[in-house]
């Protein structure tokens, strides 16, 4: 019984609930999967397997010491979708991403019993969102039932975590004192995460929100966040009514009662900003 081990907030959310406090061994987490087949770039790539092997290195001290064997597959998929050629747009360009993490799935069928894919988005974003990422992403686009379609006699693969939203995930494992020093969002160096990436910034802008940034300290860049952490409000301000995450972010901040800039502010600040950086590069360039 498998899941994913990106060591993600999605990842850990699957983890927590069903290793950490499932108590039905028919339904308890036992192997931890990492999948090398386009996430980290395309199969000709001098780096791609290097950035995968550095995954699996940064996550493996996790697994030890949860006790839980985590396995490696390999595989040479990435190779042949026409979206990753050289200059293509990446693992989810084409919506080809969940069914090539999907065949390294059901390639283990007879060892595995039970999966869960830890999801993208809750359902209810998927249902007003959707359609956003037809093109891009199809585990955004239809995830939630998709993969049942794909499950077989001997393997069932099951989405988890649909019923929580990306910030809902964070409060679930803010407590948990492995996510706290293991939490990974694929920008880890030298065990500290950036803080300035996408990735982190809507992670620690919920934690910030729940009152919970300091005791994240340890593995994450917070200097680096709080240098940006203004302007990426006015952003997920901005991009509220498109972008799922941003939505989600801006809820969280209301729920929990923290201030954060209107849309009107948030608009005229992002336009002064770029005002700013178009005369600095004219004047640059004289």
């Amino acid at each position: 019984i498998g899941t994913s081990f990106s060591c993600g907030i999605d990842s850990l959310s699957t983890i927590y609930d069903h290793y950490a406090k499932q108590e039905d061994p028919d339904y308890k987490i036992n192997a931890l999967f990492l999948f090398d087949c386009g996430a980290y770039g395309h199969y000709r790539l001098p780096d791609t397997h290097q950035k995968y092997l550095y995954e699996y290195q940064s996550n493996k001290p996790m697994a030890d010491e949860l006790h839980l064997p985590i396995y490696q597959v390999i595989s040479n998929i990435h190779a042949f979708p026409r979206s990753m050629e050289w200059g293509g747009h990446g693992f989810n360009a084409g919506a080809w991403g969940i069914l090539a993490t999907s065949s390294c799935m059901l390639s283990l069928q007879g060892t595995l019993k039970r999966y869960y894919i830890p999801s993208a988005l809750g359902y209810e974003e998927i249902k007003a969102f959707g359609k956003h990422y037809r093109d891009y992403d199809m585990a955004c686009f239809c995830e939630s039932y998709l993969v049942p379609l794909l499950s077989t006699e001997s393997l069932e693969l099951i989405v988890d975590g649909c019923q929580y939203k990306r910030t809902q995930k964070t409060q679930n494992i803010a407590e948990w004192e492995f996510a706290r020093a293991h939490l990974n969002l694929a920008c880890k160096r030298d065990g500290i995460n950036c803080g300035y990436c996408w990735k982190c910034m809507r992670t620690l802008c919920a934690l910030e929100a729940m009152g919970k940034l300091e005791e994240f300290q340890s593995i994450f860049n917070l200097s680096a966040y709080r240098k940006y952490a203004f302007l990426n409000k006015c952003r997920v301000r901005c991009e509220q009514a498109s972008n799922p995450f941003s939505k989600d972010i801006i809820e969280c901040y209301e729920a929990h009662g923290y201030a954060v800039p209107s849309l009107l502010f948030a608009r005229a600040y992002l336009f002064a900003r770029k005002c700013a950086g178009f005369v600095k590069r004219k004047i640059l360039k004289k």
